[in-house]
C-alpha cells in the first residue's frame, strides 16, 4: 500500500483513509491500541493484539490445553473427596 498523509486537527484527532479502515474491518466505535516505537506511531485492534500475543506465547507451549488439564485435575479431586 502506498503510504497516505494525514494532518492532525488542532484537537489532536487524526483522521485514516476510509480504505485504510475497511481493509482492517475497522468500524465507527471500535477502539484502537495505541504505542510509540522508535519515534512511530502504532495504531492496532484488540483482536491484532491478541492474534499477536498469542503467536508470541504459542512458541513456548507443547499444545497442551492448560485449562483442560485444570478441569480435570479438579474432578479427580472432586472424586477422591466423594470417597
Amino acid at each position: 500500500m502506498t503510504p497516505l498523509t494525514s494532518r492532525v486537527e488542532p484537537s489532536g484527532r487524526v483522521l485514516i483513509a476510509a480504505e485504510v479502515l475497511e481493509n482492517l474491518g475497522i468500524a465507527e466505535g471500535d477502539e484502537l491500541l495505541v504505542t510509540e516505537e522508535n519515534g512511530a506511531i502504532r495504531l492496532y485492534t484488540r483482536a491484532s493484539a491478541i492474534k499477536e500475543a498469542q503467536k508470541y506465547f504459542a512458541q513456548f507451549g507443547d499444545g497442551t490445553l492448560w485449562s483442560e488439564e485444570l478441569i480435570a485435575m479438579r474432578r479427580e479431586e472432586a472424586a477422591r473427596e466423594k470417597s
